[in-house]
């Protein structure tokens, strides 16, 4: 037996158990640079053969903000501006619908690799999630430009919207991670997530300030639809001068966070199978 043979280290994969969370988080790290390359793809594929490409980012929110601000526009109780607040909404939801919609359809999407080699389950379903983070950069770049036309009132609350769009990550992580896994079981999920999503962005302080919820239900409201706090604190501190209920803002991402927990456990039971399902 030659040297080479010898010193041959062969890594053995159980695919018929799942992982601890611990190893899950070891293992993304580990393939960190496998998560950007999908993310990459994902954003080349999105624009191949476009003929406005990212234009398509600054399209969309103005196209649903007139609509909105014609039919719908009445002063919230802090008396923001409507058209202002309700673009920053609009670019946050817009940002939460791309990375769940993709993000929910990566793992099929990805089903020829998933077959033929092994990497981290998760890794197109962050990708994916990366990916719309790039359509969100420029679509905050469009509500601030946006903002100035349409009164939007900036000051020092400005500094807490990376915070919202940190919570807003968190949450399209953790929708995004069990959908990906039901899906590949059960396709009927991608026939029903248009629908769903276009229901839940009207559940969501989208198109409405959060004041126009009674005080009494807001905790609740918050826990229930981890998108209202950190898409109320966009439209707040991103357009509106006024700071974030923090209260609600932390009851929404640790909704998303225990979400996210359960999800990824119902991920991690299901990614062994999928070679065989997908």
């Amino acid at each position: 037996m030659s040297p080479q043979a010898t010193d041959r280290r062969e890594r053995v994969i159980d695919g018929g158990r799942a992982q601890s969370l611990a190893s899950a988080v070891r293992a993304l790290w580990s393939a960190r640079a496998t998560v950007l390359a999908f993310a990459s793809r994902t954003i080349r594929l999105r624009y191949r053969q476009t003929v406005l490409g990212l234009l398509w980012v600054v399209i969309q929110p103005l196209a649903l903000l007139v609509p909105f601000t014609l039919l719908l526009r009445r002063d919230g109780v802090d008396r923001l501006p409507y058209a202002a607040t309700t673009l920053s909404a609009l670019v946050g939801w817009q940002f939460l619908s791309s990375a769940v919609g993709n993000g929910a359809g990566s793992l099929v999407n990805e089903a020829v690799l998933i077959r033929r080699t092994w990497f981290p389950r998760e890794a197109p379903v962050l990708g994916a999630v990366i990916a719309a983070g790039v359509d969100l950069a420029v679509g905050i770049v469009v509500a601030v430009i946006g903002g100035l036309v349409l009164g939007a009132r900036f000051g020092s609350p400005l500094v807490a919207a990376p915070v919202a769009i940190a919570g807003l990550g968190v949450v399209a992580v953790a929708l995004s991670l069990p959908l990906a896994a039901v899906n590949a079981r059960y396709r009927d999920v991608r026939h029903a997530l248009p629908f769903l999503l276009t229901l839940w962005m009207f559940a969501t302080p989208v198109l409405f300030d959060f004041e126009r919820i009674g005080r009494r239900w807001r905790r609740l409201y918050a826990a229930l639809n981890p998108a209202a706090g950190p898409i109320d604190a966009m439209r707040r501190s991103m357009a509106g001068g006024i700071w974030p209920d923090w209260a609600l803002l932390a009851t929404s991402v640790a909704s998303a966070v225990v979400m996210g927990l359960v999800g990824h456990r119902l991920f991690r039971r299901i990614a062994p199978t999928l070679p065989d399902v997908i």
